[in-house]
Protein backbone atom coordinates (compact mmCIF):
# COMPACT_ATOMS: atom_id res chain seq x y z
CA UNK A 1 0.00 0.00 0.00
CA UNK A 2 2.87 2.36 1.02
CA UNK A 3 4.21 2.04 -2.38
CA UNK A 4 1.47 3.30 -4.56
CA UNK A 5 1.63 6.62 -2.95
CA UNK A 6 5.51 6.79 -3.87
CA UNK A 7 5.30 6.38 -7.37
CA UNK A 8 2.25 8.92 -7.72
CA UNK A 9 4.50 12.16 -8.36
CA UNK A 10 6.40 10.49 -11.02
CA UNK A 11 4.10 10.34 -13.69
CA UNK A 12 4.21 13.45 -16.44
CA UNK A 13 1.57 16.08 -16.52
CA UNK A 14 -1.84 14.54 -18.46
CA UNK A 15 -1.31 14.93 -21.86
CA UNK A 16 -3.25 18.10 -22.28
CA UNK A 17 -0.72 19.44 -20.55
CA UNK A 18 2.31 17.92 -22.23
CA UNK A 19 5.49 20.21 -21.54
CA UNK A 20 7.03 22.03 -24.48
CA UNK A 21 10.92 22.02 -24.44
CA UNK A 22 11.59 25.58 -24.84
CA UNK A 23 15.90 25.18 -25.42
CA UNK A 24 18.81 24.71 -23.96
CA UNK A 25 19.63 28.06 -21.72
CA UNK A 26 22.87 29.68 -20.00
CA UNK A 27 22.10 30.08 -15.80
CA UNK A 28 24.64 31.45 -13.20
CA UNK A 29 25.12 30.40 -9.04
CA UNK A 30 25.07 34.01 -7.93
CA UNK A 31 21.72 34.90 -9.83
CA UNK A 32 19.70 31.62 -10.90
CA UNK A 33 17.37 31.92 -14.58
CA UNK A 34 15.04 29.78 -12.70
CA UNK A 35 14.90 30.61 -8.78
CA UNK A 36 13.23 27.73 -6.91
CA UNK A 37 15.75 24.65 -6.52
CA UNK A 38 14.22 21.39 -5.81
CA UNK A 39 16.63 19.72 -3.64
CA UNK A 40 17.90 15.92 -4.63
CA UNK A 41 18.87 14.52 -8.23
CA UNK A 42 16.00 14.14 -10.34
CA UNK A 43 15.16 12.28 -13.70
CA UNK A 44 13.92 15.00 -16.36
CA UNK A 45 10.58 13.52 -15.82
CA UNK A 46 10.70 13.30 -11.84
CA UNK A 47 11.69 17.72 -12.25
CA UNK A 48 8.81 18.19 -14.51
CA UNK A 49 6.33 16.46 -12.38
CA UNK A 50 7.45 18.11 -9.28
CA UNK A 51 7.44 21.39 -11.52
CA UNK A 52 4.06 20.59 -12.29
CA UNK A 53 2.54 19.73 -9.56
CA UNK A 54 3.63 22.68 -7.46
CA UNK A 55 2.46 24.88 -9.59
CA UNK A 56 5.36 26.60 -11.71
CA UNK A 57 5.27 27.08 -15.13
CA UNK A 58 8.96 26.52 -16.05
CA UNK A 59 11.35 23.65 -15.36
CA UNK A 60 14.89 23.46 -15.86
CA UNK A 61 17.06 20.31 -15.48
CA UNK A 62 21.25 21.16 -15.19
CA UNK A 63 24.27 19.66 -14.11
CA UNK A 64 23.61 15.65 -12.85
CA UNK A 65 19.45 16.41 -12.09
CA UNK A 66 19.66 19.27 -10.41
CA UNK A 67 15.69 20.65 -10.77
CA UNK A 68 14.88 24.41 -10.89
CA UNK A 69 11.48 25.56 -11.12
CA UNK A 70 10.20 29.07 -11.87
CA UNK A 71 7.71 31.46 -13.37
CA UNK A 72 10.07 33.64 -15.36
CA UNK A 73 13.30 34.36 -16.27
CA UNK A 74 14.35 31.06 -17.81
CA UNK A 75 16.10 33.21 -20.63
CA UNK A 76 17.41 35.91 -19.04
CA UNK A 77 21.26 35.28 -19.52
CA UNK A 78 20.64 33.73 -23.05
CA UNK A 79 20.54 30.74 -24.71
CA UNK A 80 23.02 27.83 -24.62
CA UNK A 81 23.56 25.50 -27.45
CA UNK A 82 25.81 23.49 -25.72
CA UNK A 83 23.49 21.03 -23.39
CA UNK A 84 23.72 16.98 -23.13
CA UNK A 85 20.70 15.27 -23.70
CA UNK A 86 18.04 16.92 -20.92
CA UNK A 87 17.79 13.15 -20.06
CA UNK A 88 21.26 12.36 -19.66
CA UNK A 89 23.10 11.84 -16.68
CA UNK A 90 24.78 15.55 -17.14
CA UNK A 91 22.86 17.90 -19.04
CA UNK A 92 26.20 20.42 -18.34
CA UNK A 93 27.48 23.05 -15.91
CA UNK A 94 25.85 26.31 -15.83
CA UNK A 95 23.09 25.40 -18.04
CA UNK A 96 19.54 24.14 -18.33
CA UNK A 97 17.40 22.33 -20.72
CA UNK A 98 14.10 24.07 -19.86
CA UNK A 99 10.45 23.11 -20.50
CA UNK A 100 7.06 25.19 -20.09
CA UNK A 101 4.45 23.69 -18.35
CA UNK A 102 1.33 25.25 -18.74
CA UNK A 103 0.48 27.93 -21.79
CA UNK A 104 -1.82 30.62 -21.11
CA UNK A 105 -2.92 30.55 -24.84
CA UNK A 106 -4.02 27.40 -24.99
CA UNK A 107 -7.05 28.69 -22.95
CA UNK A 108 -8.34 31.43 -25.38
CA UNK A 109 -9.08 29.08 -28.30
CA UNK A 110 -11.02 27.03 -25.85
CA UNK A 111 -13.61 30.26 -24.70
CA UNK A 112 -14.12 31.20 -28.07
CA UNK A 113 -16.22 28.19 -29.30
CA UNK A 114 -18.49 29.15 -25.81
CA UNK A 115 -19.14 32.25 -27.09
CA UNK A 116 -20.28 31.49 -30.56
CA UNK A 117 -23.31 29.89 -29.46
CA UNK A 118 -24.37 32.88 -28.06
CA UNK A 119 -24.46 34.82 -31.11
CA UNK A 120 -27.91 36.25 -32.33
CA UNK A 121 -28.74 34.62 -35.73
CA UNK A 122 -30.09 31.60 -34.03
CA UNK A 123 -32.96 34.54 -32.96
CA UNK A 124 -33.70 35.50 -36.51
CA UNK A 125 -35.47 32.45 -37.85
CA UNK A 126 -37.06 32.37 -34.50
CA UNK A 127 -38.83 35.15 -35.19
CA UNK A 128 -40.84 34.39 -38.59
CA UNK A 129 -44.42 33.83 -37.99
CA UNK A 130 -44.29 31.38 -40.35
CA UNK A 131 -42.16 29.10 -38.51
CA UNK A 132 -44.81 28.56 -35.50
CA UNK A 133 -47.49 27.31 -37.32
CA UNK A 134 -45.73 24.82 -39.29
CA UNK A 135 -44.35 23.18 -36.31
CA UNK A 136 -47.81 23.03 -34.43
CA UNK A 137 -49.41 20.26 -37.33
CA UNK A 138 -45.89 18.45 -37.40
CA UNK A 139 -45.92 18.14 -33.51
CA UNK A 140 -49.83 16.75 -32.85
CA UNK A 141 -48.98 14.38 -36.06
CA UNK A 142 -46.48 12.72 -34.16
CA UNK A 143 -48.48 11.15 -31.18
CA UNK A 144 -51.37 10.00 -33.92
CA UNK A 145 -48.33 8.11 -35.47
CA UNK A 146 -47.31 6.76 -31.95
CA UNK A 147 -50.70 5.68 -30.74
CA UNK A 148 -51.65 3.61 -33.48
CA UNK A 149 -47.94 1.06 -33.56
CA UNK A 150 -48.77 1.36 -29.86
CA UNK A 151 -52.25 0.09 -29.51
CA UNK A 152 -52.03 -2.71 -32.12
CA UNK A 153 -49.44 -4.82 -30.33
CA UNK A 154 -51.23 -4.57 -27.13
CA UNK A 155 -54.70 -5.91 -28.78
CA UNK A 156 -53.00 -8.41 -30.66
CA UNK A 157 -50.79 -9.76 -27.39
CA UNK A 158 -53.79 -10.04 -25.21
CA UNK A 159 -55.97 -12.86 -26.63
CA UNK A 160 -52.32 -14.71 -27.41
CA UNK A 161 -51.54 -14.15 -23.76
CA UNK A 162 -54.83 -15.70 -22.30
CA UNK A 163 -54.92 -18.71 -24.38
CA UNK A 164 -51.73 -20.25 -23.37
CA UNK A 165 -52.08 -19.16 -19.63
CA UNK A 166 -55.82 -20.80 -19.43
CA UNK A 167 -54.71 -24.10 -20.52
CA UNK A 168 -51.61 -24.63 -17.30
CA UNK A 169 -54.25 -22.70 -15.10
CA UNK A 170 -56.99 -25.43 -15.49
Amino acid sequence: PSASPSSAPTPLPPPALQPTYLGCFRDTGSDRALSIRIPGKMSLDKCISTCYSSGYKYAGRQYKGECYCGNSGYDKHGASNSCNACDSANVGGWKSCVYELFKEITMSPTMNPTSTPTTGPTVGPSANPSASPTSVPTTSALPTISASPTSAPITSALPTMENPSASPSS
